[in-house]
């Protein structure tokens, strides 16, 4: 188990029953076993915390959130100092198979109740990460996404991986930002290769959330967050990290599907998603 490096995982959750089962499967059936799972509910009205709560009595991997509504990015940022533990957690009551916490120190989020499966001695739990990820609840990866990522993160700080579109309705735009830049094959970049292949391709707008693997002592000795209240906090966060971090895993394989919903976007989808 020493050797197993631990992944954590975070998915922030708003009004997503229609998709969520499709996106969560695919994330305890990851062929790497060894994640620590984070679902913030968001403020959902719908079924939405209802279902994170069975999947958490289901495995015990799994830590779900129930936060007032405060938005994706802040969302995010729970989840992170949860695994930074500045968030202190003090037992409440117990709740159909599961321990249910508030939050002791200062509450700077709007977090109500924190709940995990009872029994793994859950009074007393480590959150401690080596790698960090992050999913949209309306997303979902390929079953081997985790492991392919965990081959290449030995000595780089990002594995920066491809995605796949996935429309509502058909829609013939499905350009990914490695075909923007052009990758054709795995490599090792600098953060200053990167700036250059950005002014080479001509790309216009950089954003980085969900395609990717990230260090996590490189990311918390940053301390780079999502920027509550912004449009494109993911264009912000992406670009403060990958111009400050020394080498990033480009990996040329589709391991994310990314759906754009119904009367969105491409852009207003990938901020809120909700």
């Amino acid at each position: 188990l020493k050797d197993n490096k631990i992944v954590g995982v975070v998915i922030p959750v708003y009004n997503c029953e229609k998709y969520l089962i499709e996106c969560l499967e695919s994330v305890v059936n990851q062929s790497y076993y060894y994640l620590k799972i984070i679902l913030i509910n968001d403020g959902s009205t719908d079924r939405s915390l209802e279902i994170l709560k069975k999947y958490a009595i289901r495995d015990d991997r799994i830590i779900v959130v129930d936060q007032i509504n405060s938005g994706q990015g802040v969302a995010r940022n729970v989840g992170m100092d949860l695994f930074k533990n500045k968030i202190k957690l003090q037992f409440y009551r117990n709740e159909q198979n599961l321990s249910v916490f508030n939050v002791n120190n200062q509450n700077n989020y709007n977090i109500k109740y924190i709940y995990i499966k009872q029994n793994q001695s859950s009074r007393q739990f480590n959150l401690s990460i080596d790698y960090i990820i992050f999913l949209d609840s309306d997303d979902f990866w390929e079953l081997n996404c985790i492991e392919e990522c965990i081959k290449h993160m030995s000595n780089v700080d990002i594995v920066w991986f491809d995605y796949k579109l996935h429309y509502d309705l058909e829609y013939k735009y499905a350009v990914t930002l490695f075909d923007l830049y052009k990758f054709q094959k795995d490599m090792i970049i600098s953060s200053e290769k990167w700036l250059k292949l950005s002014f080479k391709n001509e790309i216009s707008e950089f954003w980085f959330t969900w395609q990717g693997m990230i260090n996590f002592k490189k990311l918390d000795d940053l301390n780079i967050y999502f920027k509550k209240g912004i449009l494109y906090e993911d264009q912000v966060f992406g670009i403060l990290l990958f111009g400050q971090v020394n080498s990033i895993y480009v990996l040329v394989k589709t391991l994310l599907n990314y759906r754009i919903r119904l009367n969105s976007s491409m852009n207003y989808d990938r901020e809120t998603k909700q």
